[in-house]
Parts: C-alpha cells; sequence; structure tokens
C-alpha cells in the first residue's frame, strides 16, 4: 500500500485494511542538494548535504503501524543529469530526468542503503528497494526514443544495474525491484508518453518478441523482481487494448517473458525473479 506521507492515521487505515507493506516514494531530487557542494560525498549517507529527514519519518511512522517499508526510487538531481540540449516538455507534459549518470545513482543507492540497513542511528531496516517509477514514461525518465529507435532500455538497464551492485554489497539479501512500469504508453495529441511495458522489457532484458523469445544480446541486467502497474478497465481477464500494453490479462504475457529471460542467463539473480503488482486500480 502507498503511503504519501508518515501521518499516523493514513498508516492506521492501511494496516487496518490488511495491507503488510508500506511504499514510499524516495526522491533523489529532493534529499540530494540541488547544486552539488564542493566535498560532497554522495555515497555517505551522513553527508550534511543530504537532507533524510522526510523519509526517516516516513520509515520509523511506517515500521510503528506494523509495516514493512518498500522504497521507489526516482527523480534525479539536475546535476546528475547529462547535460545536453533536449526537450523539456511533450506538449503540456514535463519531461524528467534526462539520462542520469548511473555512477551517481549508484552512490545515492549505497548512502540509502547504508541509511536503512538497521544499524545506522537507531534507524529501521529496509530490504525492498524499486528502482524508479514508471520508467517506461517520459514523465518519468528520458529519452524514451532517439531517432526513432527505442533507447530507454539501455538507458535503464545501466541505472539498475549501477544501484543493484551497491545495495547488494551493503546487505546480500536485500531485494531490488527492477520496473514499476506504466502497463500503457499513453497515446495524446502530442505523441506517445513512453514505451508499452512489453517492449520496454524485452529491450531491458535484450530478449526478442514472440511466444519464444530468445536473447539478442549478452548484456545482464541484476534483479531480483519486476514490478508492473496493470490497471484493468474491464474484468480480471481483461486484456489491454494495444500491443504490448499490460492490463491483467496480460500478465501471463509478461511472466512467460521474465521466465524465459532468467532461463537464458539474461537476468542474474538467485532464483526466478517475482512479479509483482506495485500499483492498480
Amino acid at each position: 500500500m502507498y503511503t504519501p506521507t508518515g501521518d499516523p492515521l493514513v498508516l492506521q487505515r492501511i494496516h487496518d485494511a490488511g495491507a503488510t507493506l508500506a511504499r514510499i516514494n524516495v526522491s533523489w531530487a529532493q534529499i540530494a542538494p540541488a547544486v552539488r557542494p564542493a566535498g560532497f560525498v554522495p555515497a555517505n549517507p551522513a553527508d550534511p548535504g543530504y537532507d533524510w529527514a522526510g523519509i526517516d519519518t516516513q520509515v520509523k511512522s511506517a515500521v510503528g503501524h506494523g509495516l514493512t517499508p518498500y522504497f521507489t526510487v526516482w527523480d534525479a538531481p539536475l546535476w546528475a543529469q547529462k547535460d545536453e540540449p533536449h526537450p523539456t516538455m511533450l506538449g503540456p507534459y514535463r519531461i524528467a530526468s534526462w539520462k542520469p549518470d548511473p555512477a551517481q545513482l549508484g552512490a545515492f543507492a549505497r548512502a540509502l542503503a547504508l541509511r536503512y540497513d538497521g544499524a545506522f542511528s537507531g534507524l529501521p531496516r529496509v530490504r525492498y528497494i524499486e528502482v524508479w517509477d514508471e520508467p517506461n514514461l517520459s514523465l518519468y525518465l528520458s529519452p524514451q526514443l532517439e531517432h526513432g529507435s527505442v533507447v530507454i532500455g539501455n538507458i535503464y538497464r545501466g541505472l539498475l544495474n549501477a544501484f543493484a551492485r551497491s545495495v547488494h554489497a551493503v546487505h546480500e539479501d536485500n531485494v531490488v525491484v527492477a520496473g514499476s512500469l506504466s502497463g500503457f504508453s499513453f497515446l495524446t495529441p502530442y505523441g506517445r508518453l513512453g514505451i508499452a511495458p512489453l517492449l520496454f522489457l524485452r529491450k531491458l532484458l535484450c530478449m526478442s518478441a514472440g511466444r519464444v523469445a530468445r536473447p539478442t544480446c549478452k548484456t545482464k541486467v541484476d534483479l531480483d523482481a519486476v514490478s508492473i502497474h496493470p490497471w484493468t478497465s474491464g474484468s480480471p481477464i481483461h486484456h489491454a487494448s494495444e500491443k504490448d500494453d499490460v492490463s491483467l490479462g496480460d500478465l501471463p504475457e509478461l511472466r512467460r517473458l521474465v521466465d524465459a529471460a532468467f532461463r537464458a542467463g539474461q537476468i542474474r539473480s538467485k532464483a526466478a525473479p517475482h512479479i509483482w503488482i506495485t500499483e492498480f486500480a
């Protein structure tokens, strides 16, 4: 269950509804300094440039109400994004986080994992960490395309692998969740907001299309689970209307793709990754 604040009444109602996890959005841009100061050490959770107060409150409140905190990390500070000319809007929609630096995200991931390793300043441990929110939409991560070719899979793979290395180095049994994918690519009058989730995953995992998917490159991906937002306008077996989008009825296709990638050795994980639904209505 998602909790936007540490409000005790909200958390109590989440707990009473039967939820066991509280999803907490972690904005890298809000925690890190807006302008990188001299001497800033991004892998150090105690660096004075960081402002963890809001996240600390949410984590402690969640644990205090019997909930397990679950982070979704997203939103790069400007100094960690590639400095090159690029569009900032698609019609009325903001284009966000342009080619974040994987090394900088890896440093932030280490600071995050160390701060919530269960031994830092009396803070609870957080084992479950999701890398980005809906990275298949330009509202959250960009660019999706360059010169008509899908590039977001390569961009996200670099971020995910850097993040996973840092988080697993702190605790090997930390769980890195990839995706948090929008179930839809959203065609608007100004163009598509992103890439369909199954296409995104094929590019990320280097797998071919078709019912029997096969590797298309030798690049590996580090993850423990894959998450999706399969919003659905029909029954539990309802299928998305557009190719490679995912409603509830399309989850078996996503499962087949992830399993095929794991069997082919495209995913570095101790076991076949779980599929998590981290947003739904």
